[in-house]
This record gives C-alpha cells, sequence and structure tokens, in this order.
C-alpha cells in the first residue's frame, strides 16, 4: 500500500481528537443517566455509572490512538477499512445527537460536540474518497 497523505492521517487524528471533546461533554452532561444503552454499557464496566463510562469512551480514545500510531502512520492496508469504520461511526454518532436533539425539544448530552465529529468525518471521507479515485 503506498503511504497515506498527511491529509488523511491528520484527518485520522481530528476525528479521533473530535471523538475525545466529544466523550468529555457526554461525561460532563451525563449521557449515562439520560440513555439506557448508554447505562447499560457503563454498568457492564463498573456499578459507578460514571466510572463505568470513562471506561468506555476512555477505550475507545485510547484504541484510536493505536490504531493511528501503527496502521494509519504506517500505512499499513488495514489501516483502510480502520478510517472508514471511524468515519461511518462518527457521521452515526452525529446524526444520532442530532436527532436525540430534535427528539427532546432541544440539548441531548453530547449535541454541542457534534459539529466537530461531523466535519472531522466529512473531511476524512473526502480525503479518502479523492485518493481512492487517484
Amino acid at each position: 500500500m503506498r503511504t497515506l497523505p498527511d491529509s488523511i492521517q491528520l484527518g485520522f487524528l481530528a476525528v479521533v481528537t473530535a471523538q475525545a471533546t466529544h466523550s468529555i461533554e457526554e461525561a460532563a452532561t451525563q449521557l449515562f443517566a439520560v440513555w439506557g444503552p448508554a447505562a447499560a454499557v457503563s454498568g457492564f464496566f463498573s456499578d459507578d455509572l460514571a466510572t463505568g463510562f470513562a471506561i468506555v469512551n476512555s477505550s475507545l480514545i485510547v484504541l484510536g490512538i493505536i490504531a493511528y500510531a501503527t496502521a494509519v502512520r504506517n500505512s499499513l492496508a488495514i489501516a483502510v477499512p480502520i478510517i472508514w469504520f471511524w468515519i461511518l461511526l462518527e457521521l452515526a454518532n452525529s446524526v444520532f445527537h442530532t436527532l436525540m436533539g430534535f427528539n427532546t425539544g432541544g440539548y441531548f448530552p453530547g449535541l454541542s460536540t457534534v459539529p466537530l465529529l461531523f466535519a472531522s468525518s466529512v473531511f476524512l471521507a473526502i480525503q479518502m474518497l479523492r485518493i481512492r479515485s487517484q
């Protein structure tokens, strides 16, 4: 596989950073207290939902950093599906929080950082599509 351009490598880091920021917002606004699936997953890792939520989200960010440091930065073949996984994850996350905001008629935990998630994911998707067409 050829070397991934800097725009993709930095774009991937931007997506992971956006998710880290998003996770902080979700924790600070206690998503786990208002959305059952977040509570269920958090409760699987700790009896204290805030702790479980921090474990799950920290693990996601660590996996993103590991993916960058190993696969993306070194342009390994597995980097392409990893990058697309993160793009799709964050686009879905953006849509989910936006719809939940509409559904609740206002703010839903995590909604404020949706623009970061969406913009970084779209940027990265565009960069990936550009190299695919070359």
